[in-house]
């Protein structure tokens, strides 16, 4: 009968909407940021925490948590007077949020910390093997700030935004450390050689 064809129709297009409403909604967690992506991956925004409208089939949500996190890493490095050693490196990270988009489309839906380690590792021994092995010791400071900048610059190629870099420790070989020791124990016994002939 035409009326129960008008219900069956009532029906389904009220589910329809329904359907429809409930797929354009999307809801954006506490510390993360979604992003909103149209036909052939165009960016169409980032959304922050809240609710939210999409276009159902149209346009794709991807969500990234936007929090700081900490890793910790050993890279193993050769001085340029090829002294072997071990630094233990330390980074806090998160997706730059505004270059999501490039966070999205360096490093998919997740920023392994392998991808990290990558990144660490080659600018730790690119840099590093321009000093000696006594000269990393000793300049500690200064080749952090150099490491620190060049991690950073990176980093902020993937979308991905450095908050901090610390390096916690230097592992040299016992006897290097020996021979450093040896080496500044004489330069401190000619310094007050000299300080007492004057």
């Amino acid at each position: 009968s035409m009326e129960h064809r008008r219900g069956v129709a009532a029906l389904f297009g009220a589910c329809f909407v329904l359907v429809s409403v409930k797929l354009s909604l999307f809801k954006v967690p506490k510390g993360q940021r979604a992003l909103v992506l149209g036909g052939l991956q165009k960016l169409c925004g980032v959304r922050g925490e809240g609710l939210h409208f999409c276009i159902p089939f149209v346009q794709s949500v991807h969500y990234y948590d936007v929090k700081p996190t900490s890793v910790m890493g050993d890279v193993a490095i050769t001085t340029k007077d090829n002294v072997q050693a071990s630094i233990q490196i330390r980074l806090v990270t998160k997706p730059d949020e505004n270059r999501l988009i490039d966070f999205h489309n360096q490093n998919g839906e997740e920023f392994l910390d392998s991808s990290l380690g990558t990144v660490v590792k080659s600018c730790t021994n690119n840099l590093l093997v321009l000093y000696t092995g006594e000269e990393v010791v000793l300049q500690r400071d200064e080749w952090s700030k150099v490491l620190r900048s060049l991690i950073e610059e990176q980093l902020s190629k993937r979308g991905v935004k450095l908050v901090d870099c610390s390096v916690f420790r230097l592992n040299f070989s016992k006897e290097f450390r020996d021979q450093l020791e040896a080496k500044q124990r004489k330069q401190m016994e000619e310094e007050q050689a000299k300080q007492q002939n004057v």
